[in-house]
């Protein structure tokens, strides 16, 4: 049997800078139209939009009883 208890292959994560929320809720529906209506329609133009890598391509095993963790630029 295998001591490794966390494997990970080929992971990565990216955040999408300047992309507009998701409104999953009738409550967020409704406070985002509110919001439109005060702020006269006003949107984040998509050429303010940037990606960001968090993670690209992050590879590792944890072993039982291992401590891991990954610290990025903003602690």
């Amino acid at each position: 049997m295998s001591d490794i208890a966390i494997r990970v292959d080929h992971l990565s994560k990216q955040y999408r800078i300047g992309v507009a929320a998701r409104h999953d809720t009738l409550r967020d529906h409704v406070s985002h139209g509110v919001r439109s209506l005060f702020s006269g329609g006003a949107r984040l133009n998509s050429s303010a939009t940037r990606t960001f890598w968090a993670l690209e391509d992050v590879s590792f095993e944890v072993k039982q009883g291992e401590v891991f963790g990954i610290i990025g630029h903003n602690g």
